[in-house]
């Protein structure tokens, strides 16, 4: 998978990412002889995103896989489409009223969903699963549902039942929890210290939840976790991404990073 930006379509050389996006020769191709399957797509408008999409599934033989991280809808990454609160507002609604709050979310899934095939995204990187309990979190914070497992899970699986209405992939992220950290795993490699029990009662159960619900995809979070894997970081780690999330939870579908 590479990663471009929807308005490269319509500009390219002039404001692509200079130090890592590369020119539209390259990506055709990437796509035509080395059969790339995947691309993010980071920044631009609905529209260019639309004539974006269509410009690269052109060069593909086999349907591109297309993503965005759009936790808070289409809008978050792409201008002129639906962008919702973050779902920690979702999570502070189910305090007071829990019907409405559920309704928001598997609302907030579906429109996301909706306005994503309609300009060519065909994989939705959201939603987040993780448990925010660590006030100090960098990185997750208001991207999480909330503070309690219960409620993100409740939350998590009512955003993927209103996905499930079209035809995109969702992805539960970030295994197997990236809710109580105080570093962000984008610079630095954080610990999640616990112990099997503790990750069991309080990371786990949203992605149980979230694959009880036939989540399409699982994101691997990048953390060190010494009571599974005294080596590698989850992303890289066989006794994690297939001793826990294969073998003891049981997902079959596909595992991201």
């Amino acid at each position: 998978m590479f990663v471009v930006r929807a308005s490269g379509f319509l500009f390219d050389r002039q404001i692509r990412f200079p130090d890592w996006e590369p020119p539209a020769a390259t990506l055709q191709y990437w796509i035509e002889d080395l059969g790339v399957g995947g691309v993010i797509l980071v920044d631009g408008s609905a529209t260019e995103l639309m004539v974006r999409s269509r410009q690269l599934q052109s060069w593909a033989e086999i349907p591109l896989l297309i993503s965005a991280d759009i936790e808070e809808g289409v809008g978050q990454r792409f201008a002129g489409a639906t962008w919702f609160p973050p779902p920690m507002a979702i999570g502070a609604i189910w305090q007071t009223d829990r019907d409405r709050a559920l309704g928001y979310a598997e609302q907030m899934g579906e429109f996301t969903a909706k306005e994503a095939v309609a300009i060519g995204l065909n994989w939705i990187l959201a939603p987040v699963v993780d448990v925010n309990n660590n006030p100090d979190n960098p990185v997750i914070n208001v991207r999480s549902f909330g503070d309690d497992p219960a409620v993100v899970s409740a939350l998590a699986t009512a955003f993927i039942r209103g996905t499930q209405r079209y035809p995109v992939l969702n992805c539960a992220k970030h295994f197997p929890g990236h809710g109580d950290t105080n570093l962000d795993s984008h610079h630095e490699l954080p610990t999640l210290p616990h112990s099997p029990q503790r990750l069991a009662e309080i990371e786990l159960p949203p992605f149980q939840a979230a694959i009880a619900a036939g989540v399409d995809s699982v994101m691997s979070a990048h953390l060190q976790i010494p009571c599974w894997d005294l080596t590698k970081p989850a992303t890289l780690s066989p006794p994690i991404l297939t001793g826990q999330l294969r073998q003891n939870l049981g997902f079959e579908g596909l595992i991201v990073t």
